[in-house]
């Protein structure tokens, strides 16, 4: 039986006190905790930070991840991207989500769908070379997650037979058996 869709919202932090949270993978130290958010203030070649965390809540239908992030200095041009990757497994990657590549972007939310059984997720903050060509990923985040509650199965009541139908019968009996026995001793 089809049942009532209801929405489950979860707020976390990608945070490592957080549950949500798997590591962050940063071997060349530039990925900033400023508390409230992730700084990624790279400096020229390197493998650039990740944060990975997983969404136990979307292993049996989609949700809808919504974040907050930034990028450069107001009035700039510089070059970085945030990229949002999801996975089944935690090996095999799809890009579900990125930003464009130019420009200052002040602080915005952003929704992404996350499809469901891509339980793994992983931002990558690609920024510039250039001081100034930085990325903030706010850790407040948010899942929305639709959340089917079965219908249940109505259990069938027995019929009870309508009250006074055998007597109308056992009336009528005894009704005809009276005119037989009357008709005899006529």
């Amino acid at each position: 039986a089809v049942g009532c869709v209801d929405a489950k919202t979860v707020h976390f932090k990608l945070d490592p006190s957080d549950s949500h949270w798997v590591k962050k993978v940063d071997p060349n130290g530039w990925l900033k905790d400023l508390g409230y958010a992730w700084k990624a203030t790279s400096v020229g070649k390197g493998t650039r930070p990740e944060i990975w965390f997983k969404l136990p809540e979307v292993s049996s239908s989609s949700g809808t991840l919504r974040f907050k992030w930034s990028k450069d200095e107001p009035g700039s041009y510089g070059w970085d991207s945030l990229e949002l990757y999801a996975s089944k497994d935690g090996a095999t990657w799809t890009k579900i989500w990125q930003s464009s590549y130019w420009g200052y972007v002040p602080p915005s939310e952003v929704t992404v769908v996350v499809p469901a059984g891509y339980t793994h997720l992983k931002f990558k903050l690609v920024d510039g070379d250039l001081d100034w060509e930085t990325i903030t990923l706010y850790k407040d985040m948010t899942l929305e997650v639709e959340v089917v509650s079965p219908t249940p199965t109505p259990t069938p009541t027995p019929t009870m037979p309508t009250p006074g139908f055998e007597a109308v019968f056992a009336l009528a009996g005894l009704i005809a058996l009276a005119y037989l026995l009357g008709r005899r001793c006529s």
